[in-house]
């Protein structure tokens, strides 16, 4: 039942007919679990706890950075450097002390993904890599949990409602929207891309619209639609998902088979060879015989001079191999060094591997470490 503080504080809800106090109870028994606390958790996780959801989880690995500030709005200067998921969780403890905040700091896994899922009801997808989202959406297949998804990328803006089996007995998944991950470094993420501002805050907010939709069973859920933005022009446009899958070929049966499934897409570099920022200055002191590959596209800007070399757009590396010398010490970078990760594994597969380094974090780590900004 609701407590008198508690009729006072969600009074605006309880006056909506639709809602009401029943409506009020569902968000106070619900158990959300938000994976993702960047761009798009910030306001998730914002609206959630607003709203009265009784139990929230939240898992994110990351810790708080500056360029983070753009967007994720629940973090402050004085956060950074500090784990995203605490730091959001006291943000959320400080606005609503009605409710439970379980933090999960930690990278979501094949191994962990079920010990974490099963206590929730429903599970948001607030992530910005493949790996995680097909993760995602895999175990929530055999979860049978509702999944709702989110993605934004430069001035778009997607939003969906998968596993939904109130809505239909077969209902749509990720894969039926998304069969197959993208080709390895095919696709940019924000800190490569660029995002607006406040496009994860407006896409954020409508997935929590659809949380709360569904767990007071109010409205109709994007269950089988596909919500789209463009932020430039403000079109809005909804398509319609059906069901295209076989989950016997397409997604792990149980648990036992997604923990043997790879979800190490294009976003695992820890099967190449890294450079941190500073070993690399420290190399740069000592030898001069190294060789810089950006394999970033032409319209990202010049190369620093310092890491001048060959330019290589990652669109054009099959094409241009044979003008690398791969007999000498070579650092791959990018921005953010997911792509030069891409890039080493396909210069691997060519048989070079042993002088091979990516510069891990890319330039963005790069251009902190050189502001004194005590980046590894």
């Amino acid at each position: 039942m609701l407590s008198k503080r508690e009729y006072n504080r969600y009074s605006r809800h309880l006056l909506l007919k639709e809602l009401g106090p029943e409506g009020q109870q569902k968000l106070k028994q619900a158990k959300v679990l938000v994976v993702g606390a960047g761009g798009l958790g910030c306001p998730v996780l914002q609206y959630l706890a607003a709203a009265g959801v009784g139990t929230i989880g939240i898992v994110d690995r990351d810790v708080v950075e500056l360029t983070n500030l753009q967007r994720q709005v629940i973090f402050k200067e004085s956060d950074i450097g500090y784990p995203k998921a605490e730091r959001a969780a006291d943000y959320l403890r400080e606005r609503n002390s009605l409710i439970e905040i379980h933090t999960h700091n930690t990278q979501l896994s094949s191994n962990n993904v079920q010990k974490l899922f099963e206590p929730y009801d429903l599970v948001v997808d607030c992530t910005d890599n493949f790996s995680t989202r097909y993760l995602i959406n895999d175990a929530c297949a055999i979860l049978k949990k509702p999944m709702v998804y989110g993605s934004i990328h430069r001035y778009q803006g997607q939003v969906s409602v998968f596993h939904d089996y109130r809505s239909s007995e077969n209902p749509p998944s990720y894969r039926c929207l998304f069969p197959q991950p993208p080709e390895d470094g095919s696709v940019m993420n924000c800190a490569e891309a660029g995002v607006l501002g406040v496009l994860p805050g407006i896409v954020g907010t409508v997935q929590a619209n659809e949380i709360i939709k569904w767990i007071t069973g109010i409205g109709d859920v994007l269950s089988g639609k596909l919500w789209m933005l463009d932020a430039l022009t403000m079109n809005t446009t909804i398509m319609t998902l059906k069901s295209n899958y076989d989950p016997a070929q397409q997604t792990p049966k149980d648990f036992e088979s997604l923990r043997e499934y790879s979800y190490n897409f294009s976003c695992d570099n820890s099967e190449v060879q890294q450079i941190t920022p500073k070993e690399l200055a420290g190399m740069l002191q000592t030898s001069d015989q190294i060789q810089f590959i950006d394999v970033r596209e032409n319209h990202e800007g010049d190369s620093p001079p310092e890491l001048k070399g060959i330019r290589l757009p990652m669109s054009k590396l099959n094409q241009q191999m044979d003008s690398i010398n791969l007999n000498t010490i070579t650092v791959v970078y990018c921005e953010v060094g997911r792509r030069s990760a891409s890039a080493i594994r396909q210069l691997s597969n060519e048989g070079h591997i042993d002088n091979l380094y990516n510069l891990k974090g890319g330039l963005n780590h790069w251009k902190q470490f050189q502001q004194n900004e005590h980046y590894e």
